[in-house]
C-alpha cells in the first residue's frame, strides 16, 4: 500500500510540476524502441553499463542499463552485476502472462524495450518492462534519479485471468 501511495505521489507531482520541469529542461524520459526489445530478447548484456532492477528480483517489474559515466541516484532501483545467464531466466519467465500481473494495455502482455532518454534527448540508457512510463531527472553533470517505474497517467493496464487448463 505504501509503494502505491508513494508511485501517486510521485506522478501527481511530476504531472503537476509538468510545466516547470519543461523550463528547467532537466528531465529525461523513455522512448520505444524495438530494437532495444531484440537486444533483451537476444540477451546481450552491454558491457559498457550498469544494470539495475525495480521490483522483486525473481520478476522484476522493469531492468534498466545506464551508461557507466552517469551515477544513478535512487533508492528504488537495485543495483545488480547482470549475467547473461540472469536475464535469460528473467526475459524467459517474464513475458508468460500471470494472472497477478498489470501492463501496460498497449504492450499486450509482453515486456518492451525502450531508450532512457537524456533532456536532449539522446539515449544514455536502455529499458526493458511492462510499464510504458519512466522518468528521470538530471540534476547535474553525468547524475540521474531515476523514479519508480509505472503506467502513463490516464493509461489502462491489462489484468490477465487464470487460464483454463
Amino acid at each position: 500500500m505504501k509503494k502505491k501511495i508513494a508511485l501517486l505521489l510521485t506522478a501527481s507531482l511530476l504531472f503537476a510540476s509538468g510545466s516547470c520541469a519543461v523550463r528547467s529542461n532537466n528531465w529525461g524520459t523513455i522512448r520505444e524502441n524495438h530494437e532495444v526489445t531484440r537486444l533483451f530478447r537476444s540477451y546481450e548484456i552491454r558491457p559498457d553499463y550498469n544494470y539495475f532492477y525495480y521490483g522483486v528480483f525473481l520478476e522484476p517489474d522493469t531492468i534498466m542499463g545506464i551508461d557507466k559515466k552517469y551515477t544513478v541516484q535512487s533508492k528504488f532501483w537495485k543495483p545488480l552485476a547482470l549475467s547473461s545467464d540472469q536475464l535469460k531466466r528473467w526475459v524467459r519467465d517474464l513475458d508468460r502472462s500471470r494472472d497477478d500481473a498489470n501492463f501496460a494495455r498497449s504492450y499486450m502482455g509482453s515486456y518492451q524495450g525502450a531508450y532512457i532518454l537524456d533532456p536532449e534527448r539522446s539515449a544514455i540508457g536502455i529499458w526493458y518492462s511492462k510499464l510504458d512510463w519512466g522518468v528521470f531527472h538530471f540534476p547535474g553533470e553525468n547524475v540521474i534519479i531515476a523514479y519508480p517505474p509505472s503506467l502513463k497517467p490516464g493509461s489502462e493496464s491489462i489484468r490477465f485471468r487464470p487460464r483454463d487448463d
